[in-house]
């Protein structure tokens, strides 16, 4: 006997089986229907990881080695704020709003963090004004504190804006469409696509609690 609730049984007839439209497995989520952004990064994979951290490595060892031609104690002070800034701050106000975040077990698997500990638990609802700022002054705090130092060092200078620039225009180009983290400002998933994923996820669930 089907115990699959009417409702759910009637919207599942409706949309013409998930099949036809819908694949929700290993790292991604497409919805074959829509006509932008329809590929959703469900997982990070390590190779998510190895690239971006190349990539932002590139530009705070720039950073690091200008401060440290100058001054040995800056560079200490600007490589403790790297830490306090992406292990503390944004992990605490930023990261824990994410689902990425909230589906590592004990350890984070995201592309910008990975094999890191979660000392903070989840908190699965988007981020909130106060969130938001204190992420983005520490931000703001890690990006323009070697600008005088980088000032003196042309070379070092032009390889760090380059970093950052490519940076910004790849997460935007290949990561910000595909991202399942709705509630970030830079979040570029359609509202057709974001409402299709979290009603297939909330039918998938109500799916799964079926006893047989």
């Amino acid at each position: 006997m089907n115990r699959v609730p009417a409702e759910i049984q009637k919207d599942f007839k409706k949309r013409g089986n998930l099949s036809d439209n819908f694949d929700l497995s290993g790292n991604g989520f497409r919805l074959s229907d829509s006509k932008r952004c329809s590929s959703l990064k469900i997982k990070h994979e390590f190779k998510d990881f190895l690239y971006w951290n190349f990539v932002t490595l590139t530009l705070l060892f720039s950073a690091g080695l200008a401060i440290g031609i100058h001054s040995t104690e800056w560079m200490i002070a600007y490589i403790f704020l790297i830490f306090f800034h992406f292990y503390v701050l944004e992990q605490r106000f930023f990261c824990t709003h994410c689902p990425y975040y909230a589906m590592s077990k004990n350890k984070v698997r995201c592309m910008m963090n990975w094999g890191w500990p979660k000392y903070f638990k989840p908190r699965p609802y988007p981020p909130g004004k106060m969130d938001l700022a204190i992420t983005t002054l520490g931000f703001i705090g890690v990006i323009l504190l070697p600008l005088p130092w980088l000032l003196k060092e042309p070379f070092l200078l032009g390889a760090y804006l380059v970093s950052i620039s490519i940076f910004l225009l790849t997460i935007w180009r290949y990561e910000c469409c595909q991202c399942i983290y709705f509630g970030c400002p830079f979040n570029r998933v359609s509202v057709e696509v974001r409402n299709e994923f979290e009603r297939k996820k909330r039918l998938s669930a109500s799916l799964k609690n079926i006893k047989l």
